[in-house]
């Protein structure tokens, strides 16, 4: 499993400055190759400040993506599921297209959307087909 902490060039620039760190030194902090109290504080600051934290390995075949009020994972083929911490929403979008959405979501519900569409992704199962046709 890997983690790290993304951030832009000019956030980077200033984590260096405000910490006295060389481009390596932020690099170890925000890759979790250093725990150090100041590895810390640059992690904190660098998610209060626009920074993204990501985590590779944990689910296969999904990357995540967290905020400070939300999650995003992505899977292959367009999949997406994305979670809001402030609303307790759930949003499940097909290459960009909102394809479902669940309010009041608790953790069970979010764990098995995420499962289900970790499925949908690999085609394992069918996807939902919204306004279908008789023939």
């Amino acid at each position: 499993m890997r983690r790290y902490i993304t951030v832009k060039g000019g956030l980077q620039k200033e984590i260096c400055r405000i910490f006295n760190l060389s481009k390596f030194g932020a690099w170890k902090a925000l890759n979790y190759e250093s725990n150090s109290p100041r590895a810390y504080k640059v992690r904190k600051y660098a998610l209060e400040n626009g920074g993204r934290y990501e985590e590779e390995g944990l689910t296969p075949n999904c990357k995540i993506y967290t905020s400070l009020y939300g999650m995003i994972f992505t899977f292959h083929n367009g999949y997406t599921v994305a979670y809001n911490s402030l609303l307790k929403r759930i949003n499940v979008f097909i290459n960009g297209k909102l394809v479902d959405a669940n309010d009041g979501a608790d953790i069970d519900l979010l764990l098995s959307t995420i499962q289900s569409t970790l499925q949908l992704s690999e085609g394992d199962i069918n996807p939902p087909i919204k306004n279908s046709t008789k023939r």
